[in-house]
């Protein structure tokens, strides 16, 4: 199971904020970054930040995460995704909400979907932290591909925490 964590592209974090968090879970060896597809007062628009991350990393893999993608308009938004996957040079994965397994077969795809979660991180010791790994483990076990762990704040001290978590992840 491949380890990221969430952007804090809300409550106030500046674009330059968000490069430094961003290039710093690289250098940390996080496999990727994600973004949730909605955009919360004071925040920055997902499909921006990940624009963002995208012209200051090399290699970490982006997500953005939608969660009704019904509600965007789906040429605009086709034609968003396809230009961020131009800009990141193919590292873009798009997380869809909600079951789509029977949708993926119903349409003729072939293998099967990326089953990616989200697991969120209060703090980091004591009994907290043990939910964490008791999460992480279950997800191992259930066969997820990706787990983006949410971080309580967008400082840097709280990515090099997840850091450390992401060391329990590994299978």
């Amino acid at each position: 199971m491949r380890t990221g964590a969430l952007l804090p592209s809300s409550v106030g974090t500046s674009s330059r904020d968000l490069v430094t968090w961003a290039r710093r879970a690289e250098d940390l060896g996080f496999d990727s970054l994600g973004v949730r597809g909605r955009i919360v007062h004071d925040s920055l628009e997902p499909l921006v930040a990940l624009s963002l991350v995208a012209a200051s990393t090399r290699r970490i893999e982006l997500f953005l995460h939608l969660p009704a993608p019904s509600l965007a308009r789906p040429r605009i938004l086709a034609r968003q995704i396809a230009g961020l996957e131009r800009a990141s040079r193919g590292r873009l994965t798009v997380a869809v909400g909600g079951s789509v397994d029977d949708t993926w077969i119903f349409t003729g795809r072939d293998g099967c979907t990326h089953c990616v979660t989200v697991v969120h991180v209060r703090g980091s010791e004591g009994p907290e932290l043990d939910a964490v790994r008791y999460d992480l483990d279950d997800f191992v076990r259930a066969g997820a591909d990706d787990v983006l762990l949410s971080p309580a704040s967008g400082d840097l001290r709280a990515l090099e925490r997840l850091a450390d978590l992401r060391n329990l992840a590994v299978v």
